[in-house]
C-alpha cells in the first residue's frame, strides 16, 4: 500500500509538471525560471523492500524472502545546466534505516537464523537530466531515476527510484545470501544557485 502511494505522487508530480510546460518555448521561459545551477542541500525520506536470496550449501535455496524499512537522510549536490535542455550534476547523501529482514528456521536441535539489516547508508552519485519544462527535471542515474520540480525560486521537490544489488555475501560456511533493494524516495531540496 505503501508502495502505491510513492508511485501516485510521482505520477502527480508528472502531471504538474505537463501543465507548467505549457505551449511557450523553454528558450523564452528561462528569464523567470529558477536556475538548474549550482549548490543545494536537501532532505528526504525513503521506503526500501529487500529481497534475498539465501542458498545452503547446494542442498536446499530459498528466493524472494523479503523485509521492508523506511529511513530518513540529507543531501548535497551541485547542478550544471549546460544546454537548453539538460543538466548535469553529482550528489552525496547519507541516510538512518529502521529496520531489518529475518529469516528462521527451527528444525528440531539444528536451528538456523539469518537476518540481514542497514543502520545507515550513504552514497555518491552522478545524474544527468532533461527539462521537460523550466522547472520540471526527469533525470536519471545509476540504478534509478526520477523527477523534481520547483515549487519557488529556491525549494524544489523530488520523487525518485533505485534499485540496488549487493552480490553474494558469505553468510556463514556454506551459506550464501543475495540481497537486491529496491528504494522509493520523496525529498525536498532548497537551491543556493551561482
Amino acid at each position: 500500500m505503501i508502495r502505491c502511494g510513492w508511485f501516485a505522487a510521482l505520477a502527480i508530480l508528472g502531471a504538474a509538471s505537463s501543465a507548467h510546460a505549457g505551449e511557450a518555448s523553454l528558450a523564452s521561459a528561462t528569464a523567470t525560471a529558477p536556475a538548474w545551477q549550482g549548490f543545494y542541500a536537501g532532505v528526504y525520506a525513503s521506503d526500501d523492500i529487500t529481497v534475498l536470496h539465501l542458498d545452503m550449501q547446494d542442498a536446499f535455496s530459498f528466493d524472494g524472502i523479503g523485509g521492508e524499512s523506511g529511513f530518513g537522510g540529507a543531501l548535497v549536490g551541485d547542478d550544471n545546466h549546460f544546454a537548453e535542455r539538460w543538466v548535469d550534476g553529482a550528489e552525496i547523501d547519507a541516510a538512518l534505516a529502521t529496520g531489518s529482514s529475518r529469516f528462521d528456521i527451527s528444525d528440531g536441535p539444528d536451528d538456523f537464523n539469518s537476518s540481514v539489516s542497514g543502520e545507515w547508508g550513504a552514497s555518491l552519485k552522478g545524474r544527468i537530466g532533461y527539462l521537460v519544462s523550466p522547472d520540471t527535471l526527469f533525470y536519471a542515474f545509476g540504478g534509478g531515476g526520477g523527477i523534481e520540480t520547483w515549487l519557488n525560486r529556491n525549494l524544489s521537490v523530488r520523487a525518485q527510484y533505485e534499485y540496488a544489488m549487493f552480490g553474494n555475501l558469505a553468510a556463514s560456511e556454506g551459506i550464501t545470501v543475495d540481497s537486491h533493494v529496491g528504494t522509493a524516495t520523496l525529498g525536498a531540496v532548497l537551491h543556493f544557485g551561482k
